[in-house]
């Protein structure tokens, strides 16, 4: 039903066939097969024929059965569910429950073959009592984002302060369905009673909670989760971060990526959280955060410094690149760009061997970037501008950019927390290019966001490498663009995140390299740049206004261009720079964490 599922079931393998999520209509599933995989799904005769693995389904479906997923006292056969609605007038919603059952270790010694076994609701395929294709309401799941994880662990090294985190045991099969429209599951034979074989033909049961694959299930969890905390721990959600949640009883802060919750706080609040917590979801063993969405983290022994890797998950992307049909050998490279002088006008008109393959393979560097590579960013954002027009000139630029990877696949981004909260302030670097794009015309924003403290303290909370909506007349127009972005969209969140936890303002101070465009925000008015407001959506008297009536809070400082950390998220550098640059960020190479 959906590989999110799977995954969650078995997160370090890649699977051969997975059918994918949100729910599609039968005949628009892709045809596509991933090989080569670690996890060696079953299909039905085989499930059947072996004994171990219809084992491990109905276990897995007792599981399921001991948590009141569904109600077995509502036995019926499909049929009959359907003919009484119809007569009575109600709305139903019934569906066929599917087994998945999987060798995990397929590759290695029978011996070390372990089966698994999941249950899950068929909602690319529910129907109503009519026989028609049901419709859901329109909930949605909000899990959190990179800066509110970051933060997070920031604050778990300020001094005093942990991060820990923790797994929801079959986080779907805890929130109960609150669907205003019955729903029934149709269980298949080896999930059977003994007391139905011989009396229903077919087996339908009343739905109670959200099953996985069901498409309202991850809002369930996440509704249920929320009221838990909101009620039972007072807990008030952090405005412009879903899914996160400061809990000022305990001075505990808490981020939620679906059944991973993420907090940091001090040890007492913590450890009632904790308590509290467990008394209402059934959770796994708390852990410190070694692991968490694929990122490993490493820390130092006297606690004040992390390293951020996905070491493994570089070098998966770099094994998928070589599989690639069109994908040349990689050699070793100092920085992710072509040079200019290689990439010739005529060979942005014809079509790249790897045109079929990109979007795979800038989905997959795109993860990594967001994690803990910003020194990918730009050179993504580039490729991206031609996933529709692929050319062979951007074979040429993924080819240098998986040069650069196998070259730095070890690289982790480096966190340093050596002062007090309260000590801290917020740098913005904010810069951007003038009509770099080629393609367009339009210029690329470039932000880095960072806690900074006297005592070195450095920790990166964001970046971003994003191409502008329209296209700028002058270089100070382009940093008035992203300075706005910056501030708006990144900075203005995380002051309001930080000073919550700190009991008082944590300061901005925007890092801009652009003397005019520094004048034009003090003066708040340009003639020349009057137009703006309609070409750009962008009003300098409000951005003036605000940073006057906030400066206490928020500075306008003066960077060198050299110091202008944002300049690696615009433009394409030479190697010196580029190396300068990636060194400033606090990028490095750290021993690798024990698989």
């Amino acid at each position: 039903m959906a590989s999110v599922i799977i995954g969650a079931v078995f997160p370090d393998t890649v699977h051969r066939y997975v059918p994918s999520m949100p729910v599609v209509p039968c005949d628009s599933v892709s045809k596509e097969h991933v090989n080569e995989t670690f996890l060696l799904l079953l299909c039905g005769p085989e499930m059947f024929e072996n004994p171990r693995a219809l084992r491990a389904v109905q276990a897995e479906g007792d599981k399921v059965r001991s948590r009141g997923v569904w109600d077995d006292e509502s036995a019926e056969e499909p049929e009959t569910v359907c003919r009484r609605a119809k007569a009575a007038g109600e709305r139903i919603h019934i569906a066929e429950a599917m087994t998945i059952a999987g060798v995990k270790n397929a590759e290695m010694e029978e011996d070390k073959h372990v089966y698994k076994g999941r249950v899950v609701y068929r909602g690319d395929a529910t129907k109503d009592e009519q026989g028609l294709p049901a419709l859901f309401r329109e909930l949605h799941s909000l899990p959190t984002n990179m800066q509110a994880i970051n933060l997070t662990l920031f604050l778990g090294l300020c001094s005093g302060f942990l991060v820990q985190a923790a797994d929801a045991c079959q986080a779907f099969l805890q929130a109960p369905l609150r669907s205003p429209v019955s729903t029934y599951v149709v269980l298949p034979s080896e999930l059977w009673l003994p007391q139905w074989r011989g009396r229903f033909r077919r087996v339908a049961v009343k739905l109670k909670r959200a099953l996985y694959g069901h498409p309202e299930a991850p809002a369930e969890w996440q509704a249920y989760l929320e009221n838990v905390l909101k009620t039972v721990l007072l807990a008030v959600a952090v405005e412009g971060f879903p899914s996160v949640f400061w809990l000022p009883t305990l001075c505990v802060l808490v981020t939620i990526y679906v059944d991973d919750i993420l907090a940091a706080g001090k040890a007492e609040g913590l450890k009632s959280f904790w308590s509290q917590l467990r008394e209402h979801i059934d959770l796994d063993e708390v852990t410190s955060v070694e692991r968490f969405l694929g990122r490993y983290h490493l820390f130092s022994e006297d606690g004040t410094t992390v390293y951020m890797q996905m070491s493994a998950y570089a070098q998966q992307a770099i094994d998928l690149y070589l599989s690639l049909p069109g994908a040349g050998p990689l050699k070793s490279a100092s920085t992710p760009y072509v040079a200019e002088g290689s990439l010739p006008l005529e060979d942005f008109e014809v079509r790249g061997a790897l045109a079929d393959s990109s979007a795979k393979i800038l989905m997959k560097l795109l993860w990594l970037s967001r994690l803990c590579r910003p020194d990918l960013a730009h050179v993504i954002s580039m490729l991206a501008v031609q996933s529709n027009t692929w050319s062979r000139n951007a074979d040429k630029q993924v080819h240098r950019l998986l040069c650069y990877l196998q070259s730095t696949a070890d690289y982790s981004l480096r966190g340093i927390v050596r002062d007090p909260l309260h000590s801290c302030w917020i740098d913005l670097y904010c810069d951007a290019d003038l009509g770099g794009c080629i393609h367009t015309s339009k210029s690329t924003s470039g932000l880095w966001l960072q806690v900074s403290g006297p005592n070195g303290t450095q920790f990166p909370i964001t970046w971003a490498s994003r191409r502008q909506g329209a296209v700028s007349r002058s270089t100070t127009e382009a940093e008035l663009v992203a300075l706005a972005d910056g501030l708006f969209t990144e900075a203005l969140p995380v002051q309001d995140l930080l000073s919550k936890v700190c009991g008082q303002t944590i300061p901005i101070r925007i890092r801009e390299d652009n003397e005019s465009a520094i004048k034009v925000l003090k003066a708040g008015y340009s003639v020349k740049l009057r137009g703006l407001v309609r070409t750009q959506r962008l009003s300098i008297a409000s951005i003036s206004d605000h940073l006057k009536s906030h400066a206490d809070e928020i500075s306008l400082e003066y960077t060198s261009t050299k110091d202008q950390l944002g300049d690696l998220f615009t433009k394409v550098l030479s190697r010196l720079p580029f190396e300068e640059l990636v060194a400033k960020l606090g990028l490095v190479r750290a021993p690798t964490p024990r698989s």
